[in-house]
Order: structure tokens, then C-alpha cells, then sequence
């Protein structure tokens, strides 16, 4: 499996949705009159929260999201592994069975299917468009092709992109080389590609473009402008915009011991790489980072509690220089890691985007936008996903087989009603 489809992203995405407050729909109650039973004594001052959704991963980026109830903290669905629109709408998932391979979209805030698609040979979702419009899926090779390409020093990579809404193939693509889906742009228009060079034990990668309307490969690889440097490293944490317009993705390169934002603005179709704090080059340190992109898309966050740092980075903000590291907090953090970030480590904004809360390094922690300060939460242990109540109130975090719920303002723990399931 390749790195990019064991992040969540979904998809970049995914890696956008982990610990979200999705509000589910409001089901409309008929006035029937109340069945002749006991009634049960409410407690006293028990709360009236409202039915939103926490999504966590239980399983990590290797599988799929779980979605709780933040009202009774009742499981209330589950996916296979796979990958989210960046709207937080639409979730797809590759299911294969022998030589067959179902290509599913499921709601994200209910969890039902809506659509199908069959394909013989195995299949994994490699890229969505921001809203969910197109997918772009990549088929695996087996064990015998596998080991002939090696022989040969060559790698072919078979694409399909599908349109979402009826599961129709809109292009099929076999391409000469060993390629990744970066993602496709919101008028399925074009396909962003990673090469990995050499196609056989790659240790570096270009960034192409395939035009999907004249089905061609532009002939240069997409550079960031006055910087010729080879891109090199692994993806860790995926994140893009709700606007279609960045796609961004946390690299660790573990050569040179360090970490950068791989930021690709789509519609310039120009890729940008912004260094990170890498403290001693501790590959497993630097795995902590987590990437949350602010509710307006301008301000894009990397936190990283092992080694004790919150990066602000400016998008798109006015005078602001674009692309650039705008302030670097520092608190006590932790001086180990969590063992496996793709398990621990998740993040969620405040509904009014004044505070981002972040899991690390088996710990919970608050970072005040304004004050710029990180204090923690009384949370320790295996901590699944956060999320944020939707009136901003309470705090909620996946442990175990429960949910933690904190005060927003206080940060103090408070009873849960009804323990998860």
C-alpha cells in the first residue's frame, strides 16, 4: 500500500475530518401521543446537548473512522478505510474481494451508502476533489508484476477516475513510471501526480501534472518557483481547503532529518515547500506533527507536542507574506512519542476558531489563537480523535471504548451520561 492511501486524507481529507463536530440532521418527530409506561425520573441538571457526531479512529489511519453520538457517547456507525472530500460530505471506500473490488461513497454524517461501483483487479481510492465530485483510483500490481518490473527496472501505474455521483469511468490511465495520486482539481480537469524517482526503490519524487481534458502528461515536472531543489521524503498527514484551492502535505524527509509542508495551490498549479522546527531530526518525533487548516482557509497550523511547538502559517491573509512561517509557540511538551502517531495524534478547531485542540504523545492539549499559548487537558492514554461540541461548550475525546468530555472554558472534566458502546 502506499503512504499517501495510508494517511487518512482521504484523503487529504481525511486527514481534514479526524475529531470534526459533524452536525447530523434533525429528525422530524410525528406528535403521536406517549405509550402507557412508567416514566423514567430524569436526573437532575441533566444536560440537553444537541446530537452532533464525533468521528475518531479507532483503528488509526490504517482504518476507518467510528462515529459517536457527543450526546450519549453511543457508537453510531463504522467505516472501512478510505478517504473524505475535504467538505467533510462524502467518504469513499475501496472494498476488494478476490479478483473484484467495489468502489464505495458513503454520507459522512450518517454513514450510509449511496453509491457503487465494480471493477475487476484490485483497487485502492488513491485522490478525491475537494467536494467530492471525482475519485481517482489506482490498482494495485501483484506479486508477479511486482518482482518482472523489478527484473526489468521499470513500474507501470494504472488510473481510473471516476465520477462519484453514478460510478462511471471518466478516464483511464496507464501510465510508464511508478506514480502516486496527489489529487484531482474541483473540475476534474486535472490530475496532480507524485513520480517516484527511480521507479525502482524511489528516494526522491517530482510533482507532475496530467491534463485530463487532452489526456496528456505536461512535459516538466511542476516546480516551486527560484527553487530547484529534488523533492524528497514520505507523506505523513494530508489536509486541503475547503475551497478546492491548496492541497497540503506533511513530509518527513529522513535523510536530512527534517519535516516540511508540501503546500500545492491548484488552480496556479504551483507546489511550495515550507521547512518545519525539526528539533534533533528525531524521524520519530517529527511523526507527531499534525496539520488543521483554519475555518477560513488562511491560516494553516502544524502542531507538534514531543517536540513542544505550534507553526503558524499564512495561506492566503491579506499583507501577510504568503507561504511563510508567521510565529512558532514553544511550550513543555513531551519529550517522548506516543509509539504511533497515526493512532494518537488527531486535531479539531473550536466552532468560533479561536482555539485548536490537538492529541499528541498520548496527551490532549488547548492552543489559544489569540494568546498564542498551549496548556493541556486532563487526558492521557490512547486517545482515538477530538472534536468540539457545536455551540463551542465542551470538548470531546475518543478513549478507548469512551468518550472524555471537558469544558471548553475551564478545561475541568465533566460526567458523561451514557458510557460509548
Amino acid at each position: 500500500m502506499n503512504k499517501i492511501a495510508q494517511i487518512f486524507l482521504a484523503g487529504m481529507v481525511a486527514l481534514a475530518l479526524v475529531g470534526c463536530a459533524v452536525t447530523a440532521p434533525q429528525p422530524q418527530l410525528a406528535q403521536k401521543p406517549a405509550p402507557a409506561a412508567q416514566p423514567v425520573e430524569p436526573k437532575p441538571n441533566a444536560p440537553t446537548w444537541k446530537p452532533e457526531t464525533l468521528l475518531a479512529w479507532p483503528k488509526g489511519y490504517t482504518g476507518g473512522p467510528a462515529a459517536y453520538d457527543m450526546a450519549t457517547g453511543a457508537k453510531q456507525f463504522e467505516l472501512p478505510m478510505g478517504r473524505a472530500d475535504a467538505l467533510g460530505k462524502l467518504y469513499f471506500a475501496a472494498l476488494t474481494d478476490k479478483d473484484e473490488t467495489r468502489i464505495k461513497t458513503y454520507t459522512l454524517h450518517d454513514g450510509k451508502e449511496v453509491s457503487s461501483a465494480t471493477m475487476k483487479g484490485t483497487w485502492e481510492v488513491n485522490g478525491v476533489s475537494f467536494s467530492g465530485k471525482f475519485v481517482a483510483v489506482t490498482r494495485q500490481p501483484n506479486e508477479d508484476e511486482q518482482q518482472a518490473w523489478t527484473k526489468q527496472n521499470t513500474w507501470r501505474t494504472d488510473v481510473r477516475i471516476l465520477d462519484a455521483q453514478d460510478g462511471q469511468v471518466k478516464h483511464t490511465l496507464n501510465l510508464d513510471g511508478n506514480f502516486d495520486v496527489e489529487t484531482i482539481s474541483g473540475d476534474g480537469h486535472h490530475l496532480f501526480l507524485l513520480e517516484h524517482l527511480p521507479a525502482i526503490k524511489p528516494d526522491h519524487y517530482n510533482v507532475r501534472l496530467f491534463d485530463l481534458q487532452t489526456e496528456r502528461m505536461n512535459e516538466y515536472p511542476l516546480r516551486e518557483k527560484g527553487n530547484d531543489e529534488v523533492m524528497a521524503g514520505y507523506a505523513h498527514d494530508v489536509v486541503a481547503s475547503t475551497d478546492g484551492e491548496w492541497l497540503m502535505t506533511l513530509y518527513l524527509n529522513s535523510t536530512k532529518k527534517e519535516a516540511f509542508i508540501h503546500a500545492l495551490l491548484l488552480n496556479l498549479q504551483y507546489p511550495v515547500c515550507i521547512d518545519l522546527p525539526s528539533g534533533d531530526g528525531d524521524v520519530k518525533l517529527l511523526q507527531e506533527y499534525r496539520l488543521t487548516l483554519s475555518a477560513d482557509n488562511k491560516r494553516l497550523y502544524a502542531a507538534n507536542a514531543a517536540l513542544g511547538v505550534v507553526v503558524e502559517i499564512a495561506l492566503n491573509t491579506g499583507n501577510d507574506p504568503l507561504y511563510q512561517v508567521m510565529h512558532t509557540t514553544t511550550f513543555d511538551g513531551l519529550t517522548r512519542g506516543a509509539g504511533n502517531p497515526s493512532l494518537y495524534t488527531h486535531s479539531a478547531f473550536s466552532a468560533d476558531s479561536k482555539t485548536l485542540y490537538f492529541t499528541s504523545n498520548n496527551r490532549a492539549w488547548a492552543y489559544d489563537i489569540a494568546a498564542r499559548k498551549v496548556t493541556a487537558l486532563p487526558a492521557e492514554g490512547a486517545l482515538f480523535g477530538i472534536g468540539v461540541s457545536g455551540d463551542g461548550q465542551r470538548v470531546l475525546i475518543n478513549q478507548e471504548q469512551s468518550l472524555l468530555v471537558f469544558d471548553a472554558s475551564s478545561g475541568a472534566a465533566l460526567s458523561f451520561p451514557v458510557a460509548s458502546r
